[in-house]
């Protein structure tokens, strides 16, 4: 839900010309997401409504905005979830857990991020004696237990990724899967940049973006799901893209 929200936004910006009530939708996509308890979700959602946002300024879209819909639309959106936040009380902990973050207390810290800091230290561990080609795809499971700290509890059950993607590109590829991580970022950039010239592909980028935005900690990339995933979205994208240059072409854009 996280990683195609772009999608969702765009599709309730359409509706919202039909039918002005259509940003209520807006709530159980916000609610779902808030109380899976997820913070990788929670992440990449705040990074879909900051690019979407962004587009909207970008194109000059919200000038065509009724204000008064865009700040009563916001005002119930916060309260529902706030409400959801102070009642709900799974919800509750998980972002009083998550404050943490904001501390300089490793054990609080620690917590805040789901016990994740030993995982990544000891995925720079793996990096820096694998440097070149890593571990293997998927191989930080196997090398778990080699590298981790002796007062580290997974040292005997393992663990499966690093849950960070930049980490666990250059653990499992090293330095060739981090170019090949950085040289798909720049081709991209450029490939939006060129086509930007018909707003509605930005969402679907935005998306792509958001799937491999460089701090999320969610599923393994090299995982057959999260992966897939990824894929499918690009291709879906360069077809979106496509799609605006056959259109174009045919009114004599182009």
């Amino acid at each position: 839900c996280a990683g195609l929200s772009p999608l969702y936004f765009e599709m309730l910006r359409q509706k919202y010309q039909q039918n002005k009530s259509a940003l209520l939708l807006l709530i159980p996509l916000f609610v779902v997401i808030l109380i899976s308890g997820r913070r990788a979700t929670w992440i990449m959602l705040g990074v879909s409504v900051a690019g979407y946002l962004y587009y909207l300024l970008r194109a000059n879209i919200l000038s065509s905005y009724s204000i008064k819909h865009l700040i009563s639309g916001a005002v119930v959106l916060t309260v529902s979830l706030g409400a959801i936040v102070v009642l709900h009380e799974p919800t509750n902990r998980r972002v009083t857990v998550t404050l943490g973050l904001i501390s300089t207390d490793y054990e609080s810290i620690n917590r805040a991020t789901a016990e994740r800091l030993p995982l990544w230290y000891t995925s720079l561990v793996m990096a820096k004696d694998n440097w070149f080609n890593g571990v293997g795809p998927r191989g930080y499971r196997h090398a778990y237990s080699r590298y981790a700290d002796d007062d580290d509890y997974r040292k005997k059950t393992g663990q499966t990724h690093p849950h960070q993607l930049v980490l666990e590109v250059v653990t499992e590829t090293g330095i060739i899967g981090l170019s090949g991580l950085l040289l798909f970022a720049v081709l991209f950039y450029r490939f939006v940049k060129k086509a930007s010239a018909d707003p509605p592909l930005f969402p679907w980028s935005l998306a792509v973006f958001v799937v491999i935005f460089p701090i999320n900690t969610h599923m393994a990339f090299y995982g057959s799901f999260w992966a897939s995933f990824f894929w499918l979205l690009l291709a879906l994208c360069f077809v979106a893209a496509n799609n605006n240059i056959t259109s174009a072409r045919s009114t004599g854009g182009l």
